[in-house]
């Protein structure tokens, strides 16, 4: 029996000091901007129907709520080891490529506080799957908060 090397387990991948403080203020500004738009196309939607705001806008939140744990979940599929496709293994959802690594959502999102405090490369954040589902719970959240702690739509 051999014994094993001290490379053993690893993965190939070049040891990098990931900033996980970075990584949050990433993280909290991205789930803070995906909510606020989710708010504001629910609050217009409600208003282009003519129904009570309030009331919408927990409905909207609702909904993209679902929808963006079924986008989030797609993005983290993995991509089948025997299919062999030309897109890298990006999916349809993720809205970049291997040439651009950040989309005009995310560049937006870096400009905002606290991201823009400690600025982090695309290749150091967590994955937009991550990202987009943790913001789903979050907006999914917020929606209960609303019913169940202010009473809307009770």
């Amino acid at each position: 029996m051999s014994v094993p090397s001290s490379d053993s387990g690893r993965s190939g991948v070049a040891d990098v000091e990931t900033d996980r403080v970075a990584q949050l203020f990433d993280l909290v500004t991205y789930v803070g901007v995906l909510l606020a738009v989710f708010v504001a196309l629910s609050t217009l939607g409600a208003l282009a129907t003519g129904s009570a705001v309030a009331p919408g806008v927990k409905l909207g939140l609702f909904v993209f709520g679902w929808l963006s744990v079924f986008a989030g979940t797609m993005m983290l599929r993995p991509t089948s080891a025997w299919k062999n496709d030309d897109d890298d293994g990006l999916l349809a959802f993720s809205g970049e490529t291997s040439e651009d690594p950040e989309t005009k959502f995310q560049g937006f999102v870096q400009q905002l506080p606290p991201a823009s405090l400690r600025p982090l490369p695309p290749s150091g954040r967590l994955p937009t799957g991550v990202r987009v589902f943790l913001g789903a719970i979050v907006t999914l959240l917020v929606s209960l908060a609303m019913e169940q702690v202010f009473g809307v739509g009770v």
